[in-house]
């Protein structure tokens, strides 16, 4: 039986991809195969890669609600575009909840240039006086296939020795996909802080975001492109955050129709409870 990828390609139907799926995601062994057992019953002749990879995530929900999550954020994170805005705002969430004071700063004056800084994060390291101040350049990607690449690196270091006399004392290099092999070496040599997909394995974005919950108004099923703008022009960028302002006041900032709103926050409580 054959399948047809999102490239158009017709390839052969090969049910273990369904397992290794289901095991990236989180699922443990017996949930794995009994999700390949099922959604094989259901492939037929040319049906494509989108739609059986669709079956996977429907069971996934209803099986475990807390391995699908983790299987979508990967794509809520490629979606906090189509600019990269919404992301370093989104990073800025997400670090001031691990106790870093950050903000987006207006353009910084270095020695030579001036610079687009995306976000500036102070802290102050346990049993420290001083704070360690940091230089965030934040790179979005819409794809997961495109990497964080050694251009990337070579520029935020340029921007940081530039602007080494406003107290920097780090250059960090944040990512919502993977860094390429040439960036981390590079960021190891220069002593340039990495965060990204599965990037530092026990510290990687992914596991800061599940850790606190932190999850973006874009995994969401019920979220269409149309209502994320308007949530996004005000600010609203976190699943939790629909459930700390509630229905009337979303629906008085954004314009957004009670019922719908009601379901988003539906979904967001099944989210933010597993």
């Amino acid at each position: 039986m054959y399948i047809i990828k999102a490239s158009g390609q017709k390839v052969k139907f090969n049910p273990l991809k369904i397992r290794k799926t289901c095991l990236r995601a989180g699922a443990d062994r017996a949930l794995a195969l009994k999700i390949e057992r099922l959604v094989s019953a259901q492939v037929r002749e040319g049906m494509s890669s989108k739609r059986i990879l669709r079956l996977i995530i429907d069971l996934l929900g209803k099986l475990s609600p807390l391995t699908s999550t983790r299987y979508t954020l990967k794509r809520a994170m490629l979606s906090l575009g189509p600019s990269g805005f919404i992301f370093e705002k989104f990073m800025v969430f997400l670090l001031r909840a691990y106790n870093y004071q950050a903000y987006c700063p207006p353009i910084l004056m270095g020695h030579c240039v001036g610079h687009e800084i995306d976000i500036v994060a102070t802290i102050s390291p346990f049993g420290q006086k001083k704070e360690e101040k940091y230089l965030i350049e934040c790179k979005y990607h819409n794809a997961p296939g495109i990497k964080t690449d050694l251009k990337d690196a070579l520029c935020l270091w340029a921007s940081f020795e530039d602007l080494r006399e406003k107290g920097f004392d780090y250059p960090w290099l944040i990512s919502n996909t993977k860094f390429s092999k040439s960036a981390i070496q590079y960021a190891d040599c220069r002593n340039i802080k990495l965060l990204g997909w599965q990037y530092p394995a026990d510290k990687s974005l992914n596991r800061l975001v599940e850790n606190k919950k932190l999850y973006p108004i874009t995994i969401l099923k019920h979220l269409d492109k149309i209502l994320a703008e308007k949530l996004f022009s005000q600010n609203i960028i976190l699943a939790s955050q629909l459930l700390s302002q509630g229905t009337e006041k979303l629906n008085f900032k954004t314009g957004i129709a009670k019922n719908k709103l009601n379901e988003l926050i539906k979904e967001a409580k099944l989210i933010l409870q597993d």
